[in-house]
């Protein structure tokens, strides 16, 4: 999948010449050591275990490294969805109802490492040769080297759950009405992302929480017309036609991504673009997560002396996430005026407000590589508060409606 320039997985260089896609602007192969594979006349079809094709010169593109790869035993993936609900009518114009909500996911697209290196090989030549072998200096000890180095399967191998209670109450008056839901809800996953990778041989060691979930979320939507004509006594061009509409969320942030940047494990599945982050995860210790919920006093979000390096060669005993970020404290809101200027004509006024009480949202996009804290241990950023959603937004609108 990846030498297939210019319509490669993710080669972006600069510019591009059909003739040799592999080079960039410069002339120069775009990676120290990469050999132009191009032009060449296309491999014969037909090739098959006991009857290889033997006119490609593989000595040219060996090491195949960091290519992800389809595995051809994937499944179709699919899910299982249920939900009960109750409703109860409170009043003609008031509605409650109660939801569980949950699904299952089966034969999810997860990266799979098929060619890891060997940890206690690397170590064992560590010894004899100090040097010789470690953290990202680890090709030597895969099974296929110098074929094949830290490459992957995109396999249909992870699973899924979610659980949630819903309640929502919803009203509808004459002078005003709104919409409030709560849920509380868990949703777990071997792996939220193809950028997450999953171990070859325990697919279960990257089971937690997923990277959206948000467990507790409360939002209301509402319009309150504005009772001028009462407060004022008349009824007019001025007092008649304003109204406050808006958005009001409460909510949990995202959870915490951990992870270990520095292959500890020695399995060598270093990030190579469709991996977005490496298995390895760091070891956790007893204590107070000491969350910090007043992210303005430039205190880390959690307390990072829990987490360490696991020791050269093992896996860390942290779970992928297990605790949660920053959470959303956001008002919109928007103030209204109709003008009405014929029967069928009205000019309509809005003001709007997004986080209109400038509330800091710290929380980012932990699916496109941008989490709102830095879970990786031994950054000089671990446990930082890093992205945040905008300030406050002020617009002001005319719509003319006929």
């Amino acid at each position: 999948m990846y030498s297939i320039p210019p319509y490669g997985y993710n080669y972006v260089p600069n510019s591009i010449l059909f003739t040799q896609p592999f080079l960039s602007t410069s002339g120069s192969p775009e990676l120290p050591g990469v050999v132009q594979p191009f032009p060449t006349e296309p491999s014969a079809f037909g090739a098959t275990a006991t009857k290889p094709n033997d006119t490609v010169d593989w000595s040219r593109l060996e090491p195949i490294d960091g290519d992800p790869a389809y595995n051809n035993s994937n499944k179709v993936p699919y899910s299982e969805q249920w939900n009960l609900s109750i409703e109860r009518q409170l009043k003609a114009d008031t509605l409650l109802s109660f939801s569980y909500v949950g699904n299952q996911g089966h034969h999810q697209l997860a990266i799979v490492p098929f060619n890891s290196a060997n940890p206690a090989e690397c170590r064992a030549e560590a010894a004899a040769i100090p040097g010789s072998c470690g953290p990202d200096n680890d090709n030597q000890t895969r099974p296929l080297w110098p074929f094949f180095g830290g490459d992957s399967l995109q396999s249909t191998v992870a699973n899924s759950n979610y659980n949630a209670m819903e309640i929502n109450i919803r009203h509808t008056g004459v002078h005003q009405s709104f919409l409030v839901g709560y849920t509380w809800s868990k949703s777990m996953d071997d792996s939220s992302s193809v950028g997450e990778e999953v171990l070859r041989n325990d697919l279960h060691y990257t089971y937690a929480l997923s990277a959206f979930d948000m467990a507790q979320n409360f939002v209301a939507s509402y319009r309150i017309e504005l009772p001028f004509n009462s407060l004022f006594r008349r009824s007019n061009r001025l007092t008649n036609g304003w109204s406050v509409t808006g958005i009001t969320r409460f909510a949990t942030g995202f959870p915490v991504t951990l992870q270990d940047e520095n292959d500890d494990s020695l399995l060598g599945t270093n990030p190579n673009g469709v991996n977005n982050n490496y298995i390895d995860l760091p070891d956790c210790s007893a204590g107070p997560l000491d969350i910090n919920t007043n992210e303005r006093n430039g205190l880390p979000a959690f307390n990072t002396a829990l987490f360490s390096r696991p020791a050269l060669g093992t896996l860390g005993t942290c779970p992928r996430r297990f605790f949660y970020g920053p959470g959303i404290n956001n008002w919109d809101l928007t103030l209204q005026k109709l003008i009405p200027v014929t029967e069928s004509k009205t000019i309509q006024v809005r003001v709007e407000a997004f986080n209109a009480f400038n509330h800091a949202q710290f929380y980012g996009n932990p699916i496109t590589g941008a989490p709102a804290v830095n879970g990786s241990v031994g950054s000089p950023a671990f446990g930082d508060i890093e992205n945040s959603a905008a300030p406050r937004l002020f617009q002001i609108g005319a719509k003319f409606i006929f």
